[in-house]
This record gives structure tokens, C-alpha cells and sequence, in this order.
């Protein structure tokens, strides 16, 4: 498994953590022959922080940093291609940001130290892009309102379940196109003051010691 961008905090206290997990295959194949091959599949997970807040005062653009606070990402044992995310990590683009206006919302992940993928170029100079990049195109409720910078993420798109998540290999202008499987959405619970209290409680009794 490749995760990569783990943090803790820097949102609104209080505000809910939100786990996605699901699956995509691919509907096409790469360029370099047996790397990716149409039919496989790979699963992913990455958390959202709810309390991220928009820093653009535009009302038609939401800019969230970090609002992807872990990504990974694993190759399914059937598949026949042999590219294999776990022998490199994943960096989430600019902290985990997000962008979302009323068309799109997206996140990328940029992959390093695994083979890169072969695409089909649009130059007639240079027929063949290289790419290790994974672009998730999450739909959380694209009709929000966006009053400006200031709110969270969850004031501005509510329950946190999207409606779509639409992933792809991304190279240039051109993308290995992908067909989304199934995907889900839990709450991650926060640590009560109890369970916080016993954690400082076996601290101490550890430092006396």
C-alpha cells in the first residue's frame, strides 16, 4: 500500500472527518505494452478534512488546503497489467489541496519512485506522454453556495457523500480513461474526552517510570 500526506489537525475542531474507499477499472490500456491493460482494477481510500476552509473570496472558485488529509492507493491481485503502485509514494499536489467551482472538483496525487505510464500525446513532435499521476474528480454536491472564503468544507457542501468519483492516469491534455466500480463514505470518529483523558493518564504513569 502507498500513503502518503498523513495529517493531523488543521481545520475547524469539531468538524467531522470523512473516509472514501472504493474501486475503479481501466477501460483502456497504456501505450507501454503490459503495464496497464483494460479490466484492471485498483482501490484506493483518502480521508477529507470537513473542517477545511475556503482561503478564495471568489464566489464562484473554492480553493481548500489541506482538504485531502491521506491518499493510497493498491493494485488488485487479478490484474494482468503489471504496473503496482506499491513500489513508490504518493504526494498529495500543494498540501492536499482541493479546487471546486460549479463544474469539477479535484485533487491529484502525484506518484514517484513507480514505473511511469505511456499515453497517447496530442504533439505530432512528441506522440507519447509519461505520467505516474492520478487525478480524482469527487462530485460533493456540485450545486453548493460558495459565500466566499471563511467557510468550511462541510458548511459549503454538506453531508459529505459524493454522487460521482471519477478517477484517471493523467498526462498532459490526455488521460488513460477509467470506469468507477464502487465507492463509499464513513464518518471516522473523533477521540472522546474519556479515551483522550485515559491516553494523557498512561503518559504520566509511563513518565513516572
Amino acid at each position: 500500500m502507498t500513503v502518503t500526506g498523513i495529517l493531523l489537525g488543521g481545520g475547524i475542531a469539531g468538524a467531522a472527518t470523512y473516509l472514501v474507499t472504493g474501486s475503479f477499472s481501466m477501460a483502456q490500456s497504456s501505450l507501454n505494452a503490459g503495464a496497464i491493460v483494460t479490466g484492471d482494477v485498483f482501490h484506493y481510500q483518502f480521508t477529507v478534512d470537513g473542517g477545511s476552509v475556503d482561503d478564495n473570496p471568489s464566489t464562484l472558485y473554492a480553493h481548500f488546503t489541506p482538504a485531502i488529509t491521506a491518499f493510497s492507493m493498491t493494485r488488485d491481485p487479478g490484474n494482468t497489467g503489471t504496473w503496482d503502485p506499491a513500489s513508490g509514494t504518493f504526494s498529495l499536489r500543494n498540501g492536499g489541496e482541493i479546487y471546486a467551482d460549479f463544474g469539477s472538483m479535484r485533487f491529484i496525487a502525484d506518484g514517484d519512485g513507480m514505473p511511469t505510464l505511456e499515453v497517447t500525446s496530442m504533439s505530432p513532435f512528441d506522440p507519447t506522454e509519461f505520467t505516474s499521476r492520478v487525478t480524482f474528480n469527487p462530485n460533493f454536491n456540485l450545486s453548493f453556495t460558495d459565500t466566499g472564503s471563511g467557510q468550511t468544507f462541510e458548511q459549503m457542501f454538506g453531508a459529505l457523500t459524493p454522487s460521482a468519483i471519477t478517477p484517471y492516469f493523467a498526462a498532459g491534455d490526455m488521460q488513460l480513461a477509467t470506469q468507477s466500480l464502487t465507492f463509499s463514505t464513513t464518518v471516522v470518529p473523533e477521540p472522546t474526552a474519556l479515551s483522550l483523558a485515559a491516553l494523557g493518564a498512561t503518559l504520566v504513569l509511563r513518565r513516572r517510570r
